[in-house]
């Protein structure tokens, strides 16, 4: 896995084993170091991984809200990640708000 200057990576939370950098790439923890999590374009246009959370099980994660548990202080599970640019594929924390739904709607409806 190549290293980016300025990049700087953290635990997920809400996922063991799992790492989210500054810049919206995310690796998995082995026991030989570190091996970048492909992502993928999900539903709705944005990126997501799966996540093994057990023997034959996975999750689908979106990369922007494991950045924003990650990075974010003062992040709760109510609120919601908003994209700056509104690119849903431009995950770097610099490019992500935590706002309230009702602060979203009057963002959209302006």
């Amino acid at each position: 896995m190549r290293k980016i200057r300025g990049e700087e990576w953290k635990p997920v939370p809400s996922v063991a084993g799992y790492e989210v950098s500054s810049l919206g790439r995310v690796r998995k923890e082995y026991l030989h170091g570190y091996k970048e999590v492909p992502a993928h374009v999900g539903t709705g246009g944005h990126l997501v991984f799966n996540a093994k959370i057990e023997v034959g099980w996975f999750t689908t994660k979106r990369v922007a809200r494991c950045v924003a548990e990650a990075f974010c202080p003062g992040f709760m599970p109510e609120m919601r990640v908003w994209l700056k640019d509104g690119n849903k594929k431009n995950c770097r924390v610099d490019n992500i708000e935590l706002e309230t739904m009702s602060t979203i709607m009057k963002k959209v409806l302006k």
